[in-house]
């Protein structure tokens, strides 16, 4: 069984450019559920130029452009 951790590490090789928030994060969270967590009660997303402007939020349906800064963060339960 891989770590949480292994999937914010892995984040780099299941997202692409062109792709939304609301996409990535549900892969994100899917492939947690596969590995064994039993609930993900949060996960929020955030991308933006340079960075984002509030960690509270999203995910929403923004694409992904090159240089954006994206954030997820999430809680999840083993």
């Amino acid at each position: 069984m891989r770590s949480p951790s292994d999937e914010f590490e892995a984040l780099a090789t299941i997202s692409t450019l062109g792709e939304s928030e609301r996409e990535i994060s549900r892969r994100m969270r899917m492939n947690l559920l596969e590995r064994g967590a039993d609930s993900t009660p949060y996960l929020i997303a955030g991308s933006g130029q340079g960075g984002y402007d509030n960690i509270i939020m999203g995910p929403t349906d923004r694409v992904l452009e090159d240089g954006d800064v994206l954030i997820i963060d999430t809680r999840h339960h083993f």
